[in-house]
């Protein structure tokens, strides 16, 4: 760096032969010193420029940093975004197998409904067969209980009648083995004909009435 013109012996250009010399020197310096001068000046530009532009340089990396993680996140959602693609396509084939099953429920809930009232109607019907048939056991019942009532007498009657038969056939045999009364003598004597007496006839028992419901037809009893 030169030393300003004010450090410079001043001589007077008639007194001295350097004098032209000297303010050539004096000039450059000066021209020097202004250049040195707006130099600084453009260094500490420069180092303002340069500082500037550090912190655009690390405001740009760090944009250059988010924009990296933005492309990150952009490409973690559109592989997120396939992911869901392919889901909701499997959730979708899925919903239509359901619907298609709640389809076939719902025919089959018909058919089960349709069933169930022909099973209620037939279990109508044969309650109402029962209810009869019921009625008809209670009827034959009945209707028992009078046979079995009219048998017995029945039964009494004929044990009634077997023993009155025994007791006709037990008198009509001492009949017969008994000998018949001689007539008396007179009319012998008398010259006149023997007649034989009549043979009584034992009394024939009268077989105890039947009720209507039983008759006897050869060996065997018939309603």
């Amino acid at each position: 760096m030169l030393a300003p013109a004010a450090e410079y012996p001043q001589t007077d250009g008639t007194s001295h032969p350097c004098s032209t010399e000297a303010a050539s020197l004096r000039s450059r310096a000066e021209q020097l010193a202004t250049q040195n001068a707006k130099l600084q000046r453009d260094a500490e530009s420069a180092e303002e420029l340069n500082a500037r532009l550090a912190e655009e340089m690390a405001q740009l990396k760090a944009q250059l940093r988010c924009s990296q993680q933005a492309l990150e996140q952009a490409r973690a959602a559109a592989e997120e975004l396939e992911d869901l693609k392919t889901v909701t396509k499997g959730l979708e084939e899925e919903n239509g197998e359901l619907r298609r099953q709640a389809r076939q429920l719902e025919k089959e809930q018909r058919c089960l409904c349709l069933r169930a009232d022909g099973l209620q109607e037939e279990n109508q019907r044969l309650l109402a067969e029962g209810h009869g048939l019921r009625e008809q056991l209670q009827a034959l019942a009945a209707e028992m209980t009078d046979l079995e009532a009219q048998l017995c007498r029945c039964t009494a009657l004929l044990s009634s009648r077997d023993a009155a038969l025994a007791q006709v056939s037990t008198a009509r045999g001492c009949a017969q083995l008994r000998p018949p009364p001689r007539p008396p003598s007179p009319p012998a004597a008398l010259g006149l004909p023997r007649s034989p007496l009549p043979r009584p006839e034992p009394p024939t028992p009268r077989s105890p009435s039947l009720p209507p419901l039983f008759r006897r037809q050869g060996s065997g009893w018939r309603s």
